[in-house]
């Protein structure tokens, strides 16, 4: 009986092994997840980081569009930031986000959410300043197995591209966030789209809430989404997509013009 028991488990074993050879595998488009916040106590200590040793190892300059979450911020209150070289620009429009991944500095410059600058790297330290900013300083943290890092309390993650001409589908929405408009979205596979802009009833003033529904065609190209509504101009919008950790058809999340989308 024991060999007996022994030879069906063997057998099973073997079974699910195939199985789970013959699954389909993982896209390898999945984008990367967005770390969590560092715990409180890190983040405390990181305020005042210590000077770069003499011989601190040299981490390389950050290059390309990455997205930024501050401190313990939720993943709904994320920014992009654009670093090439020694430039940088926090909170880039879509209009300065070229075709193909080229960027317009000149134009980020008067078009930029944020501040726009230089940076600097001296080992391990990483020094940001702009006309509009205050020279800021503070050790580069590269994460374990991972192309973000922690930098001035903040941490920084490449921001996944999409192909060119990619398509979504499904509904994506933001989170409630007081007094702000919430938005839904929803994109077809066949380049369609549907988005809804509701502003909240504003407490004590009568006034009800209200919604604007637009429809019409979308292109996907990297990190811009364009929107050509059936009825007004189009528009350009930075979108990124990211993974929260939840289970479920990717992207699970979308930064779409400053506001992140969560799929429902």
């Amino acid at each position: 009986m024991p060999a007996q028991v022994q030879a069906q488990a063997q057998a099973q074993a073997q079974a699910q092994a195939q199985a789970q050879a013959a699954a389909p595998a993982a896209p390898a488009a999945i984008p990367a997840a967005i770390p969590a916040a560092a715990p409180a106590a890190a983040t405390a200590t990181a305020t005042a980081p210590p000077a770069a040793a003499p011989n601190a190892a040299k981490v390389p300059a950050p290059q390309g569009l990455y997205l930024a979450r501050q401190g313990q911020s939720s993943l709904a209150q994320l920014e992009v930031w654009f670093f090439n070289g020694p430039r940088f620009v926090q909170g880039p429009r879509a209009a300065t986000l070229g075709a193909g991944g080229a960027f317009d500095f000149a134009r980020a410059e008067t078009q930029s959410v944020g501040s726009t600058g230089t940076l600097a790297l001296d080992g391990d330290r990483m020094t940001l300043s702009g006309p509009a900013r205050p020279a800021t300083s503070a050790r580069v943290d590269p994460l374990p197995s991972s192309s973000c890092f922690r930098w001035n309390e903040g941490l920084f993650c490449p921001a996944p591209r999409f192909a060119a001409g990619a398509r979504l589908q499904g509904a994506f929405a933001s989170a409630p966030a007081g007094n702000a408009p919430a938005v839904r979205a929803v994109f077809m596979p066949d380049g369609s789209y549907e988005l809804v802009r509701t502003t909240p009833a504003a407490a004590g003033s009568g006034r009800a809430a209200q919604s604007v529904r637009e429809r019409g065609r979308y292109d996907i190209d990297g990190n811009v989404l364009r929107l050509r509504p059936a009825a007004g101009a189009p528009t350009a919008l930075t979108l990124v997509p990211f993974d929260d950790g939840t289970p479920g058809p990717a992207p699970r999340r979308l930064f779409f013009g400053g506001v992140v989308l969560a799929r429902e």
